[in-house]
């Protein structure tokens, strides 16, 4: 079966003959070796160059299920990390290749154990985390590290990170440590997820989670930025997704620099187990025409025997699914990239508007490139996480439909692992901090978008109806807004406040809320706030009201200030306000309404009131006041109608033995 496909065929093409801007940076020249007779050996990793001799080499490659998710391209070449069995199926297939460097973990562990960081210690940053180490694996955290950072975090932070606890076990039988970090995990919040390390030879993609959960606890209740975020989102990392490969590279390269990619599933005569990131479901990804994964046990993009086969992705899936995930990052190294759905087909999503303005904010300071796999690194990748996790649009009897916004970061760039034009796969030392640096933002802003996101549009407006307080009196403001947008992957209710410091101002209603499902935007919504100005208020004096929007759990509000002036003349304690001369009922406001609207009434002498509403057929379907009594002057009455249907209602006063009636719209 083809495992690249013929889009991303002509993208490579694309790419090499008008150069590569996304993070494939230009390398000096290295001359191929001409090494027909040397066998390559099926324990080795060897760095080499492929010449793009004709228009069919790259596609070629692609077909044989190589590994080139990482690579370099330099003139008129395709340089990569490839085993030695991907280089007997270059040979087989008769595609020349010259030999570099014959074994990149001897490579990767003569650059980790040299780097001055790594032998002289992390030296204290300012901004670094106090409790973020490097681990004894180049610089990198092994499998019993991270599980002791976790312990440690717990027994520092008990009350805002759980103890870890397993998801899952992996085919060797070793747990799936995860941890959630929340100061409140009783009351329901956003929930995002980050995991990493589901490729065994990419540690870097952990260390830079480990620094963001330490910068999360450690600030906690000293930055507002962790603050809210611990306070309002519950944030669940499982940083080993791959233990056995993780551990079998720490085994036999201990000193950091294994090369082995999948898990340990023993299939193939060589480099066993197979590719995490290549066994997600539905079927209609994991086995899509578009290729991106190999069927040949041996080679690195082995896609295993079935979707969710592997007891690794079975985990994270069962897991993920008893959750209600809103954003996702699925941690990998390198390329400097930031990658979204579709990776098995050749289209963005629904949501490509979302996922580029994300995207877009998450790389304003790495400068990552970001996109779709073909837009990236221009080949498709079938069976990836990304593409599970955010689902079908309309899954059609596929498969799910779950609509997270799921990404995929690749950090590290071409020589975060070593001089010349090597990989980083295992980044130095004195890497780690600048790339955990790197990520800090992405990883704030997928947990900040993963709840509701209150952004104003460019054209966004609030506007008042009214800038005058009749001195005496009580009166209204109406407020209209526009460009008001939740760009958070929750639902929002968004809440309008008003305050002042004006003594002589008192608020009968001071905020206003409305619904505002994530995605959505407010074209135009009116509203309005009441108030009355004391009876002895000096004419003429101004004074500053202050509008706020904002929501639970949004990280962002805006207020505006306007400048209100008192009318007319101060009013006698023996006059009062002035009275309705009889009885009236006043329209409803807003009107039309959804789900709520106020009523008004006045009466000109004390009296039994009695208010009702009906259908349009008559039909009482709820009593608003019963034989109450209510003294002179004007009064309101709230009716919410969340459970009635779309339609016209009409709303009946009784007092004085007079009856009144008006109507009133209802528009889900």
């Amino acid at each position: 079966m083809n495992s690249f496909s013929t889009s991303a065929f002509v993208t490579l093409i694309f790419l090499l003959v008008f150069g590569f801007t996304a993070s494939f940076a230009q390398h000096p020249d290295q001359t191929p070796l001409n090494n027909p007779g040397y066998e390559p050996e099926d324990g080795l990793f060897y760095r080499v160059t492929i010449p793009l001799e004709t228009s069919e080499t790259i596609r070629q490659v692609g077909d044989l299920g190589v590994a080139i998710d990482h690579v370099h391209f330099h003139e008129n070449a395709l340089q990569a990390e490839l085993s030695g069995y991907e280089l007997k199926l270059l040979r087989e297939a008769g595609i020349p290749f010259g030999i570099h460097t014959r074994d990149m973990a001897a490579w990767y562990e003569a650059e980790l154990t040299s780097d001055p960081v790594f032998q002289g210690g992390l030296p204290r940053l300012q901004g670094v985390p106090e409790n973020f180490k490097l681990g004894s694996m180049g610089g990198h955290l092994t499998f019993d590290e991270v599980v002791a950072e976790l312990d440690l975090m717990h027994e520092l932070y008990p009350e805002l990170i759980t103890p870890k606890f397993s998801i899952g076990q992996s085919y060797e039988g070793r747990p799936i440590w995860t941890v959630w970090i929340a100061s409140d995990l009783e009351t329901p919040k956003p929930q995002a997820y980050y995991n990493s390390l589901i490729h065994a030879r990419e540690p870097m993609s952990m260390m830079n989670l480990v620094y963001y959960m330490w910068w999360l606890l450690e600030n906690y209740g000293e930055d507002d930025y962790a603050t809210f975020l611990v306070d309002n989102r519950h944030m669940a990392f499982s940083l080993v997704l791959n233990p056995d490969g993780y551990e079998f590279n720490r085994m036999n390269n201990p000193n950091g620099g294994g090369m082995h990619r999948k898990n340990r599933r023993p299939v193939g005569t060589s480099n066993q187990g197979v590719d995490l990131n290549r066994n997600f479901g539905p079927m209609i990804f994991w086995d899509h025409p578009s290729g991106g994964s190999s069927t040949n046990p041996n080679t690195d993009t082995y896609r295993g025997e079935a979707p969710f086969s592997e007891p690794e992705t079975e985990a994270m899936r069962t897991f993920t699914l008893s959750h209600d995930f809103r954003t996702v990052f699925n941690y990998h190294n390198f390329s400097n990239l930031l990658i979204y759905p579709y990776g098995s087909l050749n289209r963005e999503t629904a949501d490509s508007l979302t996922f580029r303005a994300y995207a877009a904010e998450m790389t304003a300071e790495n400068n990552y490139v970001y996109g779709t796999d073909m837009e990236t690194v221009g080949y498709a990748t079938r069976g990836a996480a990304d593409d599970w996790f955010y689902g079908l649009e309309s899954s059609g009897g596929f498969g799910p439909s779950y609509n997270r916004i799921s990404m995929t970061p690749e950090v590290g760039g071409a020589n975060d692992g070593g001089s010349g034009w090597g990989g980083a796969f295992w980044a130095r030392a004195e890497r780690i901090v600048p790339l955990s640096q790197d990520n800090l933002l992405p990883n704030q802003l997928l947990a900040q978008f993963a709840g509701p996101e209150l952004r104003l549009t460019e054209n966004a407006n609030l506007m008042l109806s009214n800038i005058d307080a009749p001195i005496g009196e009580e009166a209204s403001f109406f407020f209209t807004v526009s460009g008001f947008e939740n760009f958070g992957r929750s639902n929002m209710n968004l809440t309008f406040s008003v305050e002042t410091d004006a003594g002589f101002i008192t608020f009968l209603n001071d905020t206003s809320e409305h619904h505002l499902a994530y995605g959505e935007s407010f074209a135009g919504l009116t509203d309005f706030f009441v108030f009355e100005t004391a009876a002895d208020a000096v004419p003429g004096t101004s004074f500053e009201i202050t509008v706020t929007a904002g929501a639970p759990l949004s990280a962002t509000s805006y207020s505006w200030d306007y400048t209100f002036t008192t009318t007319g003349q101060p009013v006698s304690s023996e006059s009062g306000p002035e009275l309705p001369r009889s009885l009236v009922l006043h329209q409803n406001y807003p009107n039309p309404f959804n789900p709520a609207t106020t009523l008004f009434f006045g009466l000109p002498d004390a009296a039994e009131v009695n208010l009702r509403v009906y259908d349009s057929t008559g039909r009482l379907v709820q009593t608003l006041i019963e034989g109450r009594q209510y003294s002179a002057g004007e009064h309101r009455v709230s009716f919410d109608a969340s459970r009635l249907p779309s339609g016209i209602y009409l709303y009946r006063l009784e007092a004085s033995g007079q009856t009144l009636t008006r109507r009133m719209t209802l528009i889900k």
